[in-house]
């Protein structure tokens, strides 16, 4: 190693580093800025994470900053604003849900006060009524039916006999 490659710590470690080392490769990554690098040993590996660290950087500063305000980063913190508004949105919904719950169980019990079992009964009392009263017409109807089935009484007559002789 030398003197052009040690590491220059100021940079590369105000990151977190995860190290992983695997066979006789050296795995070594800052996950907050999507750098990777691989080394035959730990410094090797972190002499080229920090050349990846500087790349970055001079990409970024090559990138103005009218063209980075169409990026919406990852790791934006988080508005409070946007947590009113949640708040907010969920209110107005729980809030319309109990009106309509409440309105539904108003409208149902008033229909439920209109229809009274005893009217029903009552109703149901005057056409049972109704019917025993016209004792002439309802005698009438059972003569009618009797006349209609008066051939199928006979066919059973005579079965009947046919099977007691």
């Amino acid at each position: 190693m030398n003197k052009n490659d040690e590491i220059n710590c100021s940079e590369i470690f105000d990151y977190n580093i995860v190290i992983k080392k695997n066979n006789k490769k050296v795995f070594v990554s800052i996950e907050q800025l999507n750098l990777f690098a691989t080394g035959s040993s730990i410094n090797d590996a972190l002499v080229e994470l920090e050349k990846e660290l500087i790349k970055l950087k001079i990409n970024y500063k090559n990138f103005n900053d009218e063209n980075i305000k169409y990026f919406k980063f990852q790791n934006t913190p988080v508005n409070s604003n946007n947590y009113w508004i949640f708040s907010f949105k969920v209110f107005i919904f729980f809030l319309f849900f109990t009106l309509s719950v409440m309105y539904s169980t108003t409208f149902i019990s008033k229909k439920i006060s209109q229809i009274s079992i005893i009217e029903i009964l009552k109703s149901e009392k005057n056409k049972a009524m109704g019917l025993l009263n016209n004792e002439e017409k309802n005698l009438k109807e059972l003569h009618n039916i009797l006349i209609k089935l008066e051939p199928y009484f006979t066919e059973l007559e005579k079965f009947y006999e046919k099977r007691s002789k």
